[in-house]
């Protein structure tokens, strides 16, 4: 499922992401990489806020749809 639509508090697994070589890039910079363990902690229309192992992380929702996660 997209991360967009992954529940509120739920701790999901990043499966993988379809995005461009820079965008993919910097998420892995910051710790956000397949097999990870992430949550989503707070949403505002659509953006959304994630922790990432000590980091919170903002994602707009353009992004949040490309990554998938179960």
């Amino acid at each position: 499922m997209p991360l967009i639509i992954a529940p509120l508090g739920k701790s999901v697994k990043v499966l993988k992401y379809s995005l461009d070589e820079g965008s993919e890039k910097r998420l892995r910079d910051l710790g956000l990489v397949p097999g990870c363990e992430i949550a989503v902690v707070q949403e505002s229309g659509g953006d959304l806020i994630i922790q990432v192992k000590d980091a919170r992380i903002a994602l707009n929702k353009s992004l949040a749809r490309k990554i998938f996660v179960a």
